[in-house]
């Protein structure tokens, strides 16, 4: 089976090792039907976590039904989401995130955890519209738009590479200037910003699309279509209008309108410590699914103050294409 590297999506058809997070990554191409679909795929990434001596695995499956699986049969690894559903022609299918830490990548203390659980519920019950937000930004004079400015390709780069690198001392993946460039010049992936009265961008937020190729039978694939909007900074002095909220806001309609029914999900992996990217998730009409434990490098503003050493915590939430995601109007 081929393997593509989907960036933040992960690779496609097997498991592989990212050094960086020091985690095993990868989503399983075959339609789960079994518990030994299941199996075969993490047996696969274990013995490539203990060849590179990895400290967590996370891996993706598409499964026919809302499939549930005797703990014991999974060893040390959970399922760590609900089943999320998929739309479209894929309805009726689910996909499920499955995690494995290592001992000593340890699960966040109980504090940390509670605290995460506030973020998720209070965001979930002080959601709100974005009408306010909006009249803030015409104020103020800042715009959303899609993509870099053509005649300012190279500074909206060199802006984009020092907002990341305010907002971020660690990440997912080394922020240097030709990564940031790559980030943005990836033919799959779409960028919202928001420039103030300036021109300057002050926050950005990245809709990365991957075309999957998934076995449905012997001799049988069907295309699944996926959107991880992620890559979302805003500078220090921008906060607290909704600026990235209206990033975020644009990019569904952007792959919405794009893709129509053709894109069967759009989610979002946010830091599970953090506030603001939790109730903006809310607020867009995000449904959360679950926490991925210890997922990746990543440290900026956290709104929890216990939390040990340079993984943290991620919740899954996707956007119900065919639900009452109200907040994101076409």
């Amino acid at each position: 089976m081929n393997i593509e590297n989907t960036g933040s999506i992960g690779a496609i058809g097997r498991p592989v090792y990212d050094s960086h997070n020091n985690r095993v990554k990868g989503f399983c191409a075959k339609l789960v039907t079994s518990i030994d679909d299941v199996h075969s795929f993490i047996d696969e990434a274990r013995q490539i976590r203990d060849n590179q001596s990895a400290t967590r695995i996370t891996l993706r499956f598409v499964t026919q039904s809302n499939l549930t699986f005797n703990p014991l049969l999974l060893g040390d690894g959970r399922f760590e989401t609900s089943p999320i559903p998929l739309a479209s022609d894929w309805s009726g299918c689910f996909v499920q995130y499955f995690g494995e830490n290592y001992k000593s990548r340890t699960e966040s203390n109980k504090n940390v955890i509670s605290e995460e659980d506030s973020i998720v519920s209070e965001s979930l019950c002080s959601r709100h519209s974005d009408l306010s937000l909006q009249r803030q930004q015409r104020q103020r004079d800042y715009s959303i738009e899609i993509g870099l400015k053509d005649d300012r390709s190279d500074e909206d780069k060199r802006q984009l590479y020092e907002l990341y690198n305010l907002v971020y001392t660690d990440y997912t993946f080394p922020l240097t200037e030709q990564s940031v460039r790559e980030l943005v010049e990836n033919p799959k992936s779409i960028t919202a910003i928001a420039r103030n009265e300036y021109q300057d961008i002050v926050s950005v937020a990245i809709a990365e699309v991957a075309e999957i190729p998934i076995v449905i039978s012997r001799n049988e694939s069907k295309l699944l279509r996926i959107s991880e909007l992620s890559d979302e900074a805003t500078h220090p002095s921008h906060r607290g209008i909704g600026l990235n909220q209206a990033c975020v806001a644009r990019l569904v309609r952007e792959l919405l309108a794009t893709y129509g029914n053709d894109i069967h999900l759009i989610f979002e992996e946010d830091r599970a410590a953090s506030r603001g990217v939790n109730q903006q998730s809310a607020n867009l009409g995000f449904r959360y699914m679950g926490r991925l434990n210890k997922h990746c490098q990543i440290k900026a503003y956290s709104d929890i103050e216990d939390i040990v050493g340079s993984y943290e915590d991620l919740n899954v939430w996707y956007y119900p294409i065919n639900g009452d995601g109200i907040h994101v109007r076409r």
